[in-house]
Parts: structure tokens; C-alpha cells; sequence
């Protein structure tokens, strides 16, 4: 929850400085939003600002939240006010449970010229000490940048010594005071080449027994550190602050007015938002959908349908037979110039005779352990199987028509490989690649692991799912958008001759196996 639009400091990276008009939330305003919290089962309160120690009423504030029950509250500060005995007292009498301090630099030289205000780091380093004397929990956000990164190991040196054991390093973002420096980028911003100082600051923390987090940080910088990447997940959280942004790209089609060719590389928005564009720009008729995904059973996603129709191709994800779905979806299905159908063993088998021979069957992860129906086995049609590491160690691939010309292998999306295991996770190289040698072609894979099969994309598919009424749900697409798409590479990829092909990744790959496997292609 944000107090208040004022602040103290004036960071060179201050992602509010467009916002910082001095202005105070109403009480009121705060207690209903802390009241809807609690409706919703929240239990912790994070308070930020600005500066929230700029709210006149911040311990009665922190004292309201723990009456409505928040067992759990928290401030984000610059930590300055906090030097001030009376007014710590005040707030850990109040209630406050934990304090994050924003500090920078692990001297004055360093953090309060990134601040912009002499004698701020002798207060907020006074503030840290006073909050850990005080018992209550501490942590520091530290936003890495050019003008830090080789001071960060001091700073967290000298808190580990203090007394902090936890920190998170957050990416600087494109936004705010920082793009300021876009036509300098060199100036704020970090490049690959800043990656193994970017490590000596994580190994710093960790090797000091700390709980280290990250924030946007991009994973390619994480080779080594996969485990500490933030869960893409968490940009839901970040689409719902920004969504009077949005307005304008869902109702008219607007672009978002931050766009801009510097800004977007750097934003760990940019592959969603783009995907987000293209998206409003299909349902609105602007754009055609080379896929259209959907459920043929549904009467919401058939309504949809007629948004988009006709469609250059479909990708059926079904739970019953064609016999069984909606006559329009069928009509269209058929019509389409290609068709994969995604289901359950079963209903691919019951589902044979209404399907043209051109029609990919896609086996539906959470059913491929079960093996294939004797119907399947024998039909013509190519067979997209999931390569998972159950499957690897424990099928023979000769069973799904491995060695016929017909079998694909794909890249599982994030819930299969989280619980079926990745390809080449531990101890299962082997068998993956004897599943890679009998089949016709790998789906999703990088070129440096498909041993030496054709490669071809991961079809980019506009799912009906995503238009619920009469415009997009920007949350929907960002849902699927972390399941399926997200991908990482490592830095080592900007040498690889397959580079501008390669489908990268899935995130949680990544993070679970690492992005050592990656191995460059070498040039012609």
C-alpha cells in the first residue's frame, strides 16, 4: 500500500519521480483499502510511499492494521526517520513487524550521491542499527546499477556485520528517474559484461548466510544463481498497479505510451507486452491469428470465435470427442488450412474418424504416461508428445511411434515440467536423447539440444480464453504467457550461429535445470 506521493530523497533511479507531488493519501482512503485486505484473506501489510515515514500518522496507521488483524506489518523506507528513538519507539509500540531499508552505497561517497541528499547514509545506516536494536525484523533492497555495482559487495558486507540476513537486489527499470538516462544508457543501466560483478554480489549475501532475493533481475544474468530468479509470476501483481495504463491499448487499440525502442529491452515487460499488443490487435480485427486455440465444447469461446473467424489455424484443446463439440467449432476446425487437436489419449482415439489425415495430434501432458490406445498406434497422423523426464526414464519411444516419421517431441510448458521433470534434468540426458534419436522433429527445443533433429517453433497461438466479453483480459494472456512463452537464454547465446531462431528455455527450466546445458553453435 502506497501512503503517500512524497519523499526525502531524490534517487537518480526513482521509479516515482514523475508522481512525487507531496500529496497524502486519506486516512479513510487507507483504512478501506487495509479493510478489503482483510476481506480477502490477506494477512501481511506492506506500507511504502514515496516515503512512508513522511505520513504524519504512520504509527497510527501501523497500529489500525494490526487491529484488523494483519499479523504481520512492514514498511519499505529510506530509513532516515528512523534514527529517531522517539519515533521508532512509536511505531514498534504501534505494531510494526519489519522494516526494509533502501540503501545504495556502503559509504556517503557512494549512496547519498545516488540519493541526491548529503548526510542521508549516516541517517538511514543510524535507522538500521537503531531497528535491529530494537528486535524487529530487517532486510535491504538494493537497486543494483552502474554507479553502485562495484560498491554493492562493501554494502552488504558492512549490514551482514550489523546484523541483516536477508536482501533483495532488485533490476533497474526503465521508468521513472532512470529514463532519464536512456539516451546515456551507460550511464545507470547494466550490460552483459557486468554479469560476474552482478555474481560477486549475490555470492557476497549468500556466502554471509543471508536469504537473498531478486527482483525483475533478467534470468540470463542468474547463470549459476538460476534458483534466485523471481517467479515471472509476481508481474501480475505489478499488470494490477499498472492497469490505468492499459485503458487505452484494451478499449481503442492504443499503443501504451511508454513504448519507445530504448525503453522496451530493458523492461521485464517487453516479450509480454508485445505479445499483449498483438493479442488486442487480432481481437479487434486488426491483425490475423496464424493460430486460433480453444475449447470446441464452449459456448463462451465459440461466441468468441466470431471474433477472429476464419481462422488460418486451429489448435483444439478438448475434453470430449468431435462427436461431442459445437457444431460452428467443428465447421471451423475443419475449415482451418491446419489443425492440432490436444486431449487425452481417449478422446484423440474416439475422435479419429471426424478428423482429416493433415490433423496433428497433440497428446495431452497430464495423459501421456498412460501410453497410446491401439487406435492411435496405427493412425497416420503426426504424434506431438511432451518430453518430460518421467517420460524419458520411463517409456520406450517405439510406443508412440518413435522411429515411424511420425513422432514429435515439444517442450513441456511449466505446470508438465515442474511435475513430470524437465528433459536433461539430472541424470536423465541419456534417455532423453535416445527419445530425441527416434523422432521425426523437436518442437521448442534449442537447436544445441534437439541432438541433431529438424527444429521448428513452438506454435504462438491466440487462445478464445483470453477474450471473455468484448476485449481482452490482459491478465488471462499473461497467465499463459508464463506458462508457455517465457524463455530464457543464457549470455553466451549472443555468440550462437542459431541464436535469432532459437526458442530459448522455458523460465522454470531454466531455473530447475540451469542454463549451463545451452551449449553456442558455432559460426559458419
Amino acid at each position: 500500500m502506497r501512503l503517500c506521493s512524497a519523499c526525502n530523497n531524490r534517487c537518480c533511479f526513482c521509479l516515482d519521480r514523475l508522481s512525487l507531488d507531496g500529496a497524502l493519501r486519506p486516512d479513510d482512503e487507507i483504512l478501506a483499502e487495509l479493510r478489503e485486505g482483510r476481506a480477502e484473506g490477506a494477512e501481511r501489510a506492506v506500507l511504502s510511499g514515496g516515503e512512508p515515514t513522511l505520513h504524519p500518522r504512520l504509527p497510527a496507521l501501523v497500529r489500525a492494521a494490526r487491529d484488523l488483524g494483519y499479523r504481520w506489518v512492514q514498511i519499505i523506507t529510506n530509513g532516515r526517520r528512523l534514527g529517531y528513538p522517539a519515533y521508532l519507539g512509536a511505531l514498534r509500540d504501534a505494531g510494526l513487524c519489519e522494516v526494509t531499508f533502501s540503501l545504495h552505497g556502503s559509504c556517503p561517497a557512494v549512496h547519498d550521491a545516488i540519493v541526491g541528499v548529503p548526510g542521508a547514509f549516516d541517517q538511514a545506516f543510524a535507522g538500521l542499527r537503531a531497528a535491529l536494536a530494537a528486535s524487529l525484523v530487517v532486510s535491504v533492497d538494493i537497486v543494483l546499477n552502474r554507479r553502485n555495482l562495484a560498491d554493492a559487495p562493501e554494502l552488504i558486507r558492512r549490514t551482514l556485520a550489523a546484523g541483516v540476513r536477508e536482501y533483495d537486489i532488485l533490476w533497474l527499470t526503465p521508468f521513472g528517474a532512470a529514463a532519464e538516462n536512456l539516451s546515456r544508457p551507460d550511464r545507470l543501466f547494466l550490460r552483459p559484461a557486468d554479469a560476474p560483478a552482478v555474481h560477486r554480489v549475490l555470492e557476497t549475501a549468500q556466502s554471509g548466510g543471508a536469504v537473498v532475493w531478486t527482483n525483475r533481475m533478467p534470468l540470463q544474468y542468474l547463470e549459476g544463481y538460476e534458483g534466485l530468479v523471481q517467479d515471472p509470476a509476481k508481474l501480475e501483481d505489478e499488470l494490477r498497479g499498472r492497469r490505468n495504463l492499459l485503458e487505452g491499448l484494451l478499449a481503442d487499440g492504443a499503443p501504451l505510451p511508454c513504448r519507445d525502442r530504448r525503453r522496451c529491452p530493458r523492461c521485464p515487460f517487453d516479450a509480454f507486452c508485445a505479445r499483449l499488443h498483438r493479442a488486442v490487435a487480432i481481437a479487434r480485427g486488426e491483425q490475423r491469428a496464424r493460430i486460433v486455440r480453444w475449447d470446441p465444447a464452449s459456448e463462451s469461446q465459440e461466441a468468441a470465435l466470431r471474433r477472429v473467424f476464419p481462422v488460418a489455424g486451429a489448435w483444439l484443446r478438448a475434453d470430449r470427442p468431435a462427436a461431442d463439440w459445437r457444431a460452428a467449432s467443428r465447421r471451423a476446425a475443419l475449415a482451418a488450412r491446419g489443425l492440432r487437436l490436444e486431449a487425452a489419449p481417449a478422446v484423440l482415439a474416439a475422435s479419429l474418424d471426424a478428423l482429416p489425415p493433415r490433423t496433428v495430434l497433440h497428446l495431452r501432458a497430464s495423459e501421456v504416461a498412460r501410453g497410446l490406445p491401439a487406435a492411435l498406434r496405427g493412425a497416420p497422423h503426426e504424434l506431438v508428445v511432451p518430453l518430460t523426464a518421467r517420460l524419458a526414464r520411463q517409456s520406450d519411444p517405439a510406443a508412440f511411434g518413435g522411429g515411424t516419421g511420425r513422432l514429435v517431441l515439444a517442450m513441456p510448458d511449466v505446470a508438465t515440467g515442474e511435475r513430470d521433470g524437465w528433459p536433461f534434468a539430472f541424470g536423465t540426458a541419456a534417455a532423453v536423447r535416445r527419445w530425441l534419436r527416434a523422432a521425426r522433429a523437436a518442437e521448442g527445443f534449442p537447436r544445441c539440444l534437439a541432438g541433431g533433429r529438424p527444429v521448428r517453433p513452438p506454435p504462438e497461438a491466440f487462445d478464445l480464453g483470453w477474450l471473455p466479453g468484448d476485449r481482452i483480459d490482459p491478465y488471462a494472456v499473461l497467465r499463459d504467457f508464463v506458462a508457455e512463452a517465457n524463455r530464457a537464454w543464457s549470455l553466451r547465446c549472443a555468440r550462437c550461429a542459431a541464436r535469432r531462431a532459437c526458442p530459448g528455455l522455458p523460465w522454470a527450466m531454466a531455473r530447475d535445470v540451469g542454463l549451463s546445458i545451452l551449449r553456442p553453435l558455432p559460426r559458419a
